[in-house]
């Protein structure tokens, strides 16, 4: 089965479109480690795509896709919002088993081999709740044209649905059906295109046209994850601090993309592990990088010089506590990627570690309806900052971590701040809680494991 991922600009070339992300590098950078991520594990991924799509991501950013359709430019007679009909257009032009990969999922790992083999593939069940249902309230009014497939879910005998962040299979005869549907469902519609909100209308005529298909024709959907989700509470699948050793999958659809602490996660990813690609899009939008020029003039973009950068940022930490900045920064971006996991086993193990709180942070104070809280604000590389919340426990924790400290201290210190008359399950617990804080403040980049 071979895997192909699509991307069509819309007519809409403009490579300063953050296209749904919080802003464009970040969508940029999200191809590079999404391709690059499947080519670790596959031989072969092709892409196809509009003449804009291969000068940006194979001229410029040389993507190592294995081969590339330029077959998605007689798709700009579609409006730009109708983003899914090239994916269905992609999937219309496949004649042999495949597994489309959407451009916001990564993995880690290759794909189970049951479920490569299944007639049908898609990520999730979803059901579709409020969220969705009322989308289609305000869609179906203007419509000239439902498919018989889909009565169910518009008479609301039906709330389910496939996401597509993977979609594909075998059975091709299902695929031709399917997609010949799908595009009848847009065309026969086109005279009420301006009526109603051609983004929304996506979802409807590429996946729960799909989904509902499949039951009519009592066909079966391998799903990648057997759990069915909301349409609009995808947990976890934004959670690169739990990759590899907890999920080998991450899709970053809907507001994980415009959440800056993950799109920093993808940033350090890619710089990581593929940082020659960090320095093709460096060099394709200098606007965004000009911290390198700046402030970080010798780093080289390869991982022999990851590894200078990492060793000097292990060495300064330990010798003296003043404020991390710039290269120290970068440095650090690119060791905590390898932290997490250590701090799960670690975790799971019972084994004990060190602990050391990095300066690279403040506390800000704020004053909010007679009521104070805490916001914990995080130095970036680049000079920037990202903001986290901050709970009174919290603070207790940096009072407690203000010198290298070992983890089993550190929980014997913490207990001061419990009332006297306390059971063992409450000391149990309030560890619990404090080993889950700590994490988060891994994932905040303020504290290291020694």
């Amino acid at each position: 089965m071979k895997i192909i991922q699509s991307f069509w600009s819309g007519g809409f070339q403009d490579i300063r479109d953050n296209r749904g992300w919080l802003s464009y590098e970040y969508h940029w950078l999200g191809w590079i480690l999404s391709c690059n991520q499947l080519r670790k594990f596959y031989e072969e991924v092709e892409l196809y795509t509009d003449k804009f799509g291969c000068e940006i991501l194979i001229n410029k950013l040389n993507l190592p896709y294995t081969k590339v359709h330029v077959v998605l430019d007689e798709m700009n007679k579609y409006p730009k919002d109708l983003w899914a009909i090239a994916k269905i257009q992609t999937y219309a032009l496949q004649n042999s088993p495949f597994l489309h990969v959407d451009g916001d999922v990564f993995i880690w790992n290759k794909f189970p081999q049951e479920l490569m083999s299944s007639s049908l593939i898609a990520q999730n069940l979803e059901n579709t709740t409020d969220y969705y249902r009322e989308m289609w309230n305000d869609i179906a009014p203007h419509l000239k044209f439902i498919p018989q497939d889909i009565y169910n879910y518009h008479n609301g005998l039906s709330n389910l649905g496939c996401n597509m962040g993977i979609i594909g299979g075998n059975d091709i005869e299902f695929f031709h059906e399917y997609t010949k549907k799908s595009f009848d469902f847009v065309d026969k519609n086109r005279e009420t295109w301006d009526e109603f909100n051609l983004f929304n209308f996506n979802i409807f005529f590429e996946q729960e046209l799909f989904y509902e298909m499949s039951v009519l024709q009592k066909k079966t959907i391998s799903y990648l994850f057997d759990e069915v989700w909301g349409d609009n509470s995808y947990l976890g699948l934004g959670n690169f601090q739990d990759v590899p050793h907890k999920r080998f999958y991450l899709h970053l659809l809907g507001n994980f993309k415009r959440r800056l602490s993950i799109c920093r996660f993808l940033e350090g990813s890619v710089l990581k592990e593929y940082p020659e690609f960090y320095l093709n899009l460096k060099n394709l939008i200098p606007e965004k990088f000009e911290h390198f020029d700046k402030e970080i003039l010798d780093y080289k973009f390869s991982k022999n010089d990851n590894q200078r950068l990492v060793n000097k940022f292990m060495e300064n930490i330990l010798d003296n506590k003043s404020v991390i900045r710039n290269e120290g920064l970068l440095g650090r971006n690119i060791h905590l990627p390898t932290i997490y996991t250590k701090f799960d086993k670690y975790t799971q193990d019972n084994i004990d570690f060190s602990l050391l709180l990095l300066n690279c942070f403040e506390i800000e104070h704020n004053k909010n309806q007679n009521q104070e809280n805490q916001n914990l604000k995080v130095y970036e590389f680049d000079g920037t900052s990202i903001n986290y919340d901050f709970d009174e426990i919290d603070i207790l924790m940096v009072t407690e971590l203000k010198d290298k400290i070992l983890k089993s201290q550190f929980l014997i210190n913490m207990r001061q701040y419990l009332e006297e008359d306390i059971t063992q399950e409450d000391v149990d617990e309030f560890n619990k809680l404090l080993m889950n804080r700590l994490r988060y403040f891994l994932e905040c980049k303020i504290l290291v494991l020694l």
